[in-house]
């Protein structure tokens, strides 16, 4: 398995499932655009399903997890704001959707 890389997904999902991480994000990042980095950070840098990479470092329950997961925030990700920072995001009914998928995801691991 590849710790590092299972640590940034598990991190990333720990920051979306909580606004808190996210307003701290915004605020230690602050030439980022938190909403658009949100989604590039997942879509552009992370998720890549078919690397051998990703598959060996997860189990196959979790990769299915974590695929049901992009699925989940793909149908919802044209509807969350790109350009209104954390407190858009928080004001968006996809965006808390997204959230509580990814809280749930960290639960039922306990990551």
């Amino acid at each position: 398995m590849s710790m590092e890389l299972r640590k940034s997904i598990i991190d990333f999902i720990r920051l979306i499932s909580s606004s808190q991480k996210q307003f701290e994000y915004e605020n230690n990042v602050s030439i980022a655009n938190v909403s658009s980095e949100l989604i590039c950070m997942w879509f552009d840098d992370l998720y890549h399903s078919n690397s051998e990479l990703f598959l060996n470092s997860f189990s196959a329950k979790e990769l299915e997890d974590l695929s049901l997961f992009n699925e989940f925030y793909d149908l919802r990700v044209k509807d969350i704001p790109s350009s209104d920072g954390v407190k858009g995001l928080l004001e968006n009914k996809s965006w808390l959707e997204v959230q509580s998928h990814a809280n749930a995801l960290l639960n039922k691991y306990t990551w």
